[in-house]
């Protein structure tokens, strides 16, 4: 799927509509806007699912649990893909097979002995 000039043009302008002054991505008001989403996210990630936390869930078997809140801080900020789940940045958590999460997120009990302290969830 091709993007119009004139889908470009209106992305633009409702940019500019947000960031009054906006040339490009450099333009200070649209990287603070940007940082703070990121450092939302983060903030989130670390108090919903830190290390003890995720290790807690994965224990009592509680994936839905963690699907839930991963959804959950992925909707908070406007990071990340969701439009469609099947091909969405979480689609992982959607299409894995087989289903139930045991299997699911066997993967990220490696994972996790390998992230650093407060990060308890990568994707696969």
């Amino acid at each position: 799927m091709s993007i119009t000039q004139s889908q470009i043009d209106q992305l633009i302008t409702l940019v500019c509509q947000s960031y009054p002054g906006w040339q490009n991505f450099n333009h200070p008001p649209f990287v603070t806007a940007m940082i703070d989403a990121q450092q939302t996210a983060v903030g989130l990630l670390r108090a919903q699912l830190a290390r003890t936390e995720f290790e807690r869930l994965l224990r009592q078997n509680l994936f839905d649990e963690i699907v839930n809140r991963l959804e959950q801080i992925a909707h908070a900020t406007n990071l990340l893909d969701l439009s469609q789940p099947e091909t969405s940045d979480l689609r992982i958590l959607y299409t894995c097979e087989p289903l139930p999460g045991a299997r699911l997120l066997s993967p990220r009990r490696t994972l996790l002995r390998r992230l650093p302290p407060g990060i308890a969830v990568c994707p696969c």
